[in-house]
């Protein structure tokens, strides 16, 4: 079987004293260790082996006779055991594990950089506002905050603050125009 489906497939068969008569593939590295399993495990579990890349199941054979060709006749195995060698699919999966953080990663960092994009652009009135509001208070009593009439709250603070500069400026207006009357 293990000669049919290619190396990462492999058998051991034993015999009743648990001797291996015959060894293919992946299970060939390792039969001693999987004839060892048919004395431990039981029938049909899925065992694993060397570190996790050689995945067994044990399954009795009795009256199974195994021709190994006209030199060496054949052997009829107690039990036989089929293994596969997992460290393509183990190596498949860590790559692809490794690339989908890659990729994750990448993305939450360009999100993060939108983000930081689309705050410094969401704060860029409140910038200007301030930049306004130093130049009221050094004196300026014409500048105003900037409006751009489209309802933000930004934009609302704005119309607001702007119209206490003014109804400021009329009063300081009216205080000056007394001022001037009454000299």
């Amino acid at each position: 079987l293990g000669a049919l489906l290619g190396t990462p497939l492999g058998t051991v068969a034993v015999d009743a004293d648990n001797r291996v008569l015959l060894s293919t593939g992946s299970a060939s590295r390792a039969a001693d260790e999987l004839a060892a399993l048919s004395l431990t495990s039981p029938t049909g579990s899925v065992v694993t082996l060397e570190g996790g890349d050689l995945s067994a199941v044990r399954i009795p054979s009795p009256g199974l006779v195994i021709d190994r060709g006209p030199t060496e006749g054949t052997v009829a195995p107690a039990t036989v055991i089929l293994a596969i060698d997992t460290s393509v699919d183990n190596a498949t999966t860590d790559a692809l594990i490794r690339r989908q953080l890659a990729l994750i990663g990448g993305t939450l960092l360009a999100l993060l950089g939108l983000s930081v994009v689309v705050l410094r652009l969401g704060m860029l009135p409140l910038v200007r506002m301030a930049r306004s509001a130093d130049a009221i208070a050094a004196g300026s009593l014409t500048e105003r905050l900037p409006t751009h009439r489209n309802g933000s709250e930004a934009d609302l603070l704005a119309k607001a603050v702007n119209r206490a500069f003014d109804a400021q400026a009329r009063a300081e207006a009216t205080v000056r125009s007394l001022a001037a009357d009454t000299s």
